[in-house]
């Protein structure tokens, strides 16, 4: 005999789930998943801001590379200037690119996750994440790069 006292005895058969059940509602099962799945949502989240960080680190070196020279007496000549100009796009191509090749294959595996989350289907959070990223690569990345270039058009 299991439990105490005959409680908590989760050997034998209890009444089950009926078959004829009325499907729960979405609002209910959607807390049911929340509550459930609460620290992977954590965990994903994490993720998530590591693989965005170069994207936010871009950013502050882009905002950062408008205001100061790059070459301290840039100023003083239109070479000069035209030189510094050179400097920042060259910079900022490669700075901006690192986001959009992790950006958007993030969002791929982060969504198969919480897809299969949402369907109440199985999913290994760093697993599936490395091979949704993988098969959607090519996908993400151009919506990546579609992302970067409306956020680039609405900030400018």
């Amino acid at each position: 005999m299991a439990g105490i006292f005959g409680f908590f005895d989760f050997t034998k058969p209890g009444p089950g789930v009926p078959k004829d059940a009325p499907p729960k509602h979405p609002f209910i099962v959607f807390f049911e998943i929340l509550q459930r799945k609460f620290w992977n949502f954590v965990k994903i989240n994490l993720m998530f801001l590591f693989f965005n960080l170069p994207a936010f680190l871009a950013g502050m070196f882009v905002m950062l590379g408008f205001f100061p020279h790059i070459i301290p007496d840039a100023l003083d000549s239109p070479e000069g200037i035209l030189s510094d100009m050179m400097m920042k796009l060259v910079l900022l191509t490669v700075i901006m690119c690192v986001p959009m090749i992790t950006t958007g294959p993030a969002q791929a595996g982060f969504t198969y996750i919480l897809r299969n989350y949402s369907r109440e289907e199985h999913a290994f959070i760093w697993g599936d994440f490395k091979d949704a990223a993988r098969s959607n690569f090519r996908q993400s990345l151009i919506v990546g790069t579609i992302n970067f270039i409306v956020t680039f058009l609405t900030i400018m």
